[in-house]
């Protein structure tokens, strides 16, 4: 009897379980919603923000290219726009595939602590969101600016994720989604950083391209580094995953005449103190291979190879030293998170000094040492030479 009653009770809850968990609880028709892909925010003209968004459009057979449109509301906050948007396409919007958020420069120079609020709370939001300030025009014309090119998919947010992602080889723009961004602002010690996106010339059209970097200063946008000043920034960040440095040998100043590849690198900093100062040692340990020779001179000598070594070191050194005066006698930021370092390994002299960083930044003494070793130096014996 006992026997039986715990088998009807045991049939009877796989039942109700099969009733209750058939499906997705969070299933919607695709006809029901608008897929997000990407997002612009510039200040509006009747109200504070002008959000644009990016939403997919269907297309009908398997060849058809994925093509999208956009729709553009205001709000007096990020979230009344976003219900605004609502309003005006008539569809709930879908987030979870939203992969970049654009800001523009006079967004992100008011302070972009609100802007990215919505984006963090938002149950539907995702946090991994890349980050871009717009450079020269407006965030939502770089949402607009499509290939013309019938082969290239018709999505500019997943063209700009794709750029973004493919770059981390190129060191020329920093890799930033917006809970890193976030953790800089709130964190103390170091400020953030974003990549800088502009539309450029190709091909006599206007195709955005991600180059630079924008800073800030706590919240607000102060600043933008070059394409070259952000390679320097990456060292010094320990964020350098590959690229190119072109390097003019003693002998041969007017053009760059040999350009290496960076396989590897690894940046130490190393906070010391003495009595009531600080100073900063930076350890810059690189791996290159040489990847074009300019010219018939051979400069793949044992000899030679020691003499590129050290000029590269000097290069890389000079070039940081130079990135680093310039943050801070001009802006006072630091963006290298020199501060965040000594508040991780030196917390009593943090505890003294952090309340009053940025002018203890404008004045901290740095010292960098640059290790470089060229890996296939011997690969070829000397450059190749075209004959008569």
């Amino acid at each position: 009897m006992m026997k039986s009653i715990k088998i009807f009770f045991l049939t009877s809850i796989l039942l109700i379980s099969i009733f209750l968990f058939v499906g997705c609880w969070n299933y919607r028709e695709v006809d029901d919603i608008n897929i997000v892909a990407g997002t612009a925010i510039d200040k509006g003209i009747h109200k504070e923000y002008m959000i644009s968004i990016e939403i997919l459009e269907s297309s009908i057979g398997k060849e058809s290219p994925t093509t999208s449109k956009l729709i553009v509301a205001e709000g007096e906050s990020i979230f009344d726009a976003v219900r605004n948007a609502i309003a005006i396409s008539g569809k709930k919007l879908y987030w979870s595939h939203n992969k970049i958020l654009i800001l523009s420069k006079e967004v992100a120079q008011e302070g972009i602590t609100e802007v990215i609020d919505w984006f963090l709370r938002d149950v539907e939001t995702r946090s991994d969101v890349y980050i871009l300030v717009s450079k020269g025009t407006s965030a939502k014309e770089i949402l607009e600016k499509k290939q013309k090119d019938e082969k290239i998919e018709q999505v500019v947010s997943f063209n700009l994720h794709d750029i973004l992602v493919n770059q981390k080889v190129l060191s020329k723009a920093p890799n930033i989604q917006i809970w890193q961004l976030t953790n800089d602002i709130v964190d103390e010690g170091i400020m953030a950083i974003a990549p800088s996106v502009e539309l450029a010339k190709v091909d006599h059209n206007d195709c955005p391209e991600i180059l630079g970097t924008a800073f800030f200063k706590n919240d607000q946008l102060i600043g933008f580094l070059s394409e070259n000043e952000t390679k320097y920034l990456l060292f010094l960040r320990n964020q350098i995953k590959g690229g190119l440095l072109n390097l003019s040998p003693e002998d041969n100043k007017k053009n760059p005449t040999i350009t290496f590849e960076i396989f590897d690198n690894k940046t130490k900093l190393q906070p010391v103190t003495k009595d009531k100062e600080i100073a900063m040692n930076i350890n810059i340990d690189t791996h290159l291979a040489v990847g074009t020779i300019k010219g018939t001179k051979n400069y793949l000598t044992d000899k030679e190879i020691i003499q590129l070594e050290k000029d590269v070191a000097d290069m890389i050194k000079t070039n940081c030293e130079n990135l680093i005066k310039k943050m801070q006698s001009e802006y006072k930021a630091d963006i290298f998170g020199f501060g965040a370092k000594i508040r991780a390994h030196k917390p009593a002299f943090w505890k003294y000094m952090g309340k009053n960083w940025e002018n203890v930044f404008e004045n901290l003494e740095v010292h960098i040492n640059v290790n470089v070793g060229i890996i296939n130096g011997s690969t070829t014996a000397k450059p190749l030479e075209v004959g008569d």
